[in-house]
């Protein structure tokens, strides 16, 4: 461990570090060398030309210059900001703050690509690269980077200084996720369901006729589960989630997850435990799906961390009259590195590369979306528990939210109500007409825009206007961007809802600027699209 300095010009800090050194030198010592450096035409051209984030660091891990590209980043417009401050603290980096010692004294320090490289590049005089992945902190709660950076050493001098170059690889690791952990994931249980629909078709037995059904069922659940789930956490880094806030009863919160976990394939063998709430009418006002799935990440976590035999406890309990903690526990304990990384974006508690997000996108939704806190402990003696603090009660600037706490049925009858469906899809044309016929709607399909522009346009003329439509926004021939527009041309005022997979705010503002009067995502919830044609069709719609 590194010991403090007896160096004239160096700022007193606490010499307590897990990994680098914590000196630094002050400004006045840093200022007369940054001057030379700017004044160095060659090295001026150099750092500045380079099309990517560019700083030159001191022995002490101090920005002394730094180019364009590292102040585009930062959203700083004069290098002075960043003089005698460390790669992570401008960043900032979470765990540049923990010691007194600033970016590279944290314990999590020592598995920083970044840190590492300009080590390796100090000590040897070397050129040094690696991988960094930050967890930033924002006003608005975690964000993630991953960079490629290098560290190449050069002498000013009597000054040993390194040119560090950091290159934004967060577009390129996302992909690999992607690729290797979500298509591998659908793609599993999608063969799994195409494998049950097999069976069905050969099955003679009728108990067999029964279960395969039951299971597909479940199976598609947890598909379109993952597909939401990987697009909402793509909105949630983009911060455009929103949550729609529910009172709900932790009880019923367990009960949820009991049914989702206790038969998934990770809790085969193992047994999963959910305690009685305490107090047992526990409750809280929270979103119930971004609840499930913190909590199902860290049960799943928990579950493939387990091994046979074992069991994994799941408990709530009221801290105060403002917060209460959901707690998930395993007996094993994580590895000493492991625990180092964990919450990082790119990091894989089950190893490999393209794995995890699970307790990257468990903090994400935690801190920023549902206004909690997490962290985790894991001992010999103790096993490892993740611990979820989460408020009773969600509330903005002193104002109660928007709360919830109907259920779908009292919310939104759409008996009688007039439906025109625009949706290529035959199978979801079908799932969704069912749906609205059995609620008593009446509803025509269409399989693209040009026919629903001229159904909707006759119906008007007829005197027997849809109450709603529903418009797909991906459609040959014409789609639901452009029948809307020239529905709109033609002064059509009613009722226009659009259904679309893409959940962004430029593809919700796309729609509204289109024409359309609401918004539904697909994968389509009965819920959402019984408030959305309920909220729109005015008095046709019952309740």
């Amino acid at each position: 461990m590194p010991q403090p300095s007896t160096q004239l010009n160096v700022i007193e800090t606490e010499p307590t570090t897990y990994h680098a050194s914590p000196e630094r030198l002050e400004l006045t010592v840093l200022e007369p060398v940054a001057k030379k450096l700017k004044e160095d035409s060659l090295i001026r051209s150099l750092v500045q030309g380079y099309p990517e984030a560019m700083a030159i660091l001191n022995e002490h891990r101090q920005i002394v210059a730094c180019n364009d590209g590292l102040l585009t980043a930062l959203g700083l417009a004069d290098s002075r900001d960043v003089l005698g401050r460390r790669i992570g603290e401008v960043f900032s980096c979470e765990y540049s703050t923990r010691m007194p010692g600033g970016c590279g004294t944290a314990e999590p320090c020592q598995m920083c690509g970044a840190v590492n490289a300009m080590l390796e590049c100090n000590e040897r005089r070397e050129v040094a690269k690696a991988e960094c992945r930050i967890t930033t902190v924002t006003p608005d709660g975690p964000g993630a980077l991953d960079l490629e950076v290098v560290a190449t050493p050069f002498d000013l001098g009597d000054q040993k200084l390194m040119v560090f170059a950091a290159r934004d690889i967060s577009a390129h690791k996302r992909r690999e996720v992607l690729e290797k952990l979500f298509f591998h994931d659908t793609l599993n249980v999608a063969g799994g369901i195409e494998g049950l629909a097999e069976l069905l078709e050969q099955a003679d037995d009728a108990q067999e006729r029964q279960e395969y059904p039951k299971r597909m069922s479940v199976m598609s659940h947890q598909l379109t589960e993952q597909i939401r789930g990987q697009r909402d956490l793509a909105a949630a880094e983009r911060g455009e989630l929103k949550p729609s806030w529910t009172r709900m009863s932790v009880t019923d919160v367990f009960e949820n997850l009991r049914s989702t976990y206790e038969g998934h394939p990770v809790a085969r063998d193992r047994t999963l435990v959910l305690g009685v709430p305490s107090p047992a009418d526990l409750d809280l006002q929270s979103d119930p799906v971004l609840l499930g799935r913190v909590l199902g990440n860290l049960i799943k976590n928990a579950l493939e961390a387990s091994d046979i035999g074992q069991v994994v406890s799941v408990e709530c309990n009221l801290l105060d009259d403002q917060q209460l903690r959901f707690t998930v526990h395993n007996t094993n304990v994580m590895p000493y590195k492991t625990q180092l990384q964990m919450f990082q974006r790119s990091f894989s508690t089950k190893g490999g590369t393209g794995r995890g997000l699970g307790t990257f996108s468990v903090k994400l939704l935690t801190t920023r979306y549902l206004g909690g806190e997490i962290d985790f402990f894991s001992r010999d003696e103790h096993g490892t528990s993740f611990f979820v603090t989460l408020p009773r009660c969600q509330t903005k600037d002193g104002a109660e939210p928007e709360v919830t706490d109907k259920p779908v049925d009292d919310l939104a009858h759409i008996d009688g109500v007039r439906i025109l469906l625009a949706e290529d899809g035959e199978d979801n044309q079908r799932l969704i007409c069912h749906v609205l016929t059995k609620a008593g709607a009446d509803v025509t399909g269409v399989v693209n825009g040009k026919l629903a522009l001229d159904a909707a346009v006759e119906a008007h003329e007829a005197g027997r206007p849809f109450d709603v439509i529903l418009m797909d926004m991906q459609m040959p021939v014409m789609d639901g961007y452009e029948a809307t527009r020239e529905l709109r041309k033609r002064a059509y005022s009613g009722s226009i809802v659009a259904l679309t997979a893409h959940t962004g705010d430029a593809e919700r503002e796309e729609c509204l600027a289109a024409g359309c009067d609401g918004y539904v995502a697909k994968p389509i919830s009965k819920p959402a699209l019984f408030r959305a044609i309920a909220d729109r069709a005015g008095p046709a719609a019952t309740g």
